[in-house]
């Protein structure tokens, strides 16, 4: 029987996150206070010495993930639902980060922005290419400004570190990159020639339905939805769908800039 993803169960699962989070911490102390109970003033001395101002930095850089990331998916959502509210995309961003957190390899986020963009009035079709689109955005983001990090001298500083078996932060950080390109071409593919991306979808789809009689009975639902995702990346390849994606890959700075900053603003702290 499949699971309800109900408000109760959200609830339930976000309480859940917060016990646990806190009981690691807990552990955590309880092991220093164990181990180096004698020298108690070593553990709370830094905790006195704060930089408070740069903790109010790293509170509002923690809030990107809602506004920064909201914005985005508000760019590109209302390039298809042009009556979609920014409060509620800035909402289902929130919604979105805390999925990602709650969940391994962050695959809770999509799920969690698209549940909250159905609930603000925007149709599964649309809300999906959306949510596609930022991440067009975000790989076309870390595509462009890890050349410009290269170029700007991160190579060497990598080169120094290295991992195991002979492999340097600077190779893993080429790889990844490379990684970035690859997945952005096949996006733009997707963008270029929506076309063959409805006929895979499409062709999927009757593979899914001669397999199974109840997949066979929503098929007639689904192809509605493939044909209006088709129309939306057909709106994306046209030259304001693709301003859109420009001013999306812009805002993806200030939306991932938690994770690029967080570091430097807790040592900072």
């Amino acid at each position: 029987m499949a699971l309800a993803l109900t408000p109760r169960l959200l609830r339930r699962g976000l309480e859940l996150f917060a016990g646990i989070s806190l009981a690691g911490v807990a552990i955590l102390v309880g092991y220093y206070l164990i181990r180096f109970g004698d020298r108690i003033d070593v553990f709370l001395t830094p905790f006195l010495s704060l930089h408070w101002g740069w903790l109010i930095v790293g509170l509002a850089l923690a809030s990107m993930d809602w506004v920064g990331g909201g914005l985005r998916l508000w760019v590109c959502a209302r390039h298809v639902h042009p009556t979609v509210r920014l409060r509620d995309m800035i909402l289902a961003g929130g919604m979105g980060a805390w999925g990602a957190y709650l969940t391994p390899f962050q695959s809770g986020a999509s799920p969690m922005i698209i549940w909250t963009m159905r609930r603000a009035g925007v149709k599964l079709p649309e809300a999906l290419t959306s949510v596609f689109m930022t991440f067009v955005a975000t790989v076309a983001f870390f595509a462009i400004a890890g050349p410009l990090a290269i170029w700007f001298g991160a190579g060497r500083s990598l080169e120094q570190h290295g991992l195991v078996l002979g492999i340097t932060l600077y190779g893993l950080f080429k790889t990844s990159l490379t990684l970035f390109g690859l997945i952005g071409a096949l996006m733009l593919v997707a963008i270029f020639f929506p076309d063959a991306l409805r006929r895979l979808v499409r062709w999927l789809a009757g593979r899914l339905a001669r397999r199974s009689e109840r997949a066979a009975a929503r098929m007639s639902a689904l192809s509605e939805g493939i044909d209006r995702a088709h129309e939306c990346m057909v709106a994306f390849g046209s030259p304001k769908g693709l301003l859109t994606l420009l001013v999306a890959i812009l805002i993806s700075a200030p939306s991932h800039a938690n994770k690029l900053l967080a570091g430097y603003v807790t040592l900072r702290v």
